[in-house]
């Protein structure tokens, strides 16, 4: 289970000792195939016609078909690999948006993360969606200057990070 529930201040701390393999896709799929009117039609939308909600495109719509197929994988800095399914990502981000929600953090707000690729920035992402606020990944090589600039021009509420980036977090 993911522990998002440290908190220092406003920042929220994660944490992981994971980092993702990237995967390619071995399909024939290209981008001259693709068509946003083929995609609209592939979306369930949100149920009871409450609208569209990518969290739910993503993961729980999968997590209701298929609750034990493998949604990310992500490898081990020590060797091996960690799953994590359709069930876990739906529960986990469930778990994010009603922190949030505990938190006060409301629909349009502004949810930051600096994160390696681990579970905790899927986690997050789509938690942060279900809250119907609005996603914001920094980039970790970013130093405590840029990214308090990115946080008070996104007019940050929340920041979620993990130990390893703590230093580049600014102080106030």
């Amino acid at each position: 289970m993911l522990d998002f529930m440290s908190r220092c201040g406003g920042i929220l701390f994660a944490t992981s000792s994971v980092r993702v393999n990237s995967m390619t896709r071995s399909d024939d799929f290209t981008v001259q195939q693709f068509s946003w009117a083929d995609a609209r039609q592939r979306m369930n939308g949100l149920p009871f016609g409450q609208g569209l909600n990518m969290a739910y495109e993503c993961v729980d719509r999968h997590a209701a078909q298929s609750p034990y197929r493998l949604a990310c994988r992500f490898l081990r800095k020590q060797g091996g690999w960690k799953g994590m399914t359709y069930a876990d990502l739906s529960n986990e981000s469930n778990r994010f948006a009603s922190l949030l929600n505990s938190m006060g953090v409301k629909k349009g707000e502004c949810v930051f993360t600096l994160l390696g690729r681990c579970s905790e920035l899927y986690t997050a992402a789509f938690g942060t969606l279900k809250n119907r606020s609005v996603f914001c990944p920094l980039f970790s090589a970013f130093g405590p200057d840029p990214i308090r600039m990115r946080l008070q021009l996104g007019d940050a509420r929340v920041l979620v990070t993990t130990a390893p980036f703590e230093s580049s977090c600014p102080s106030s």
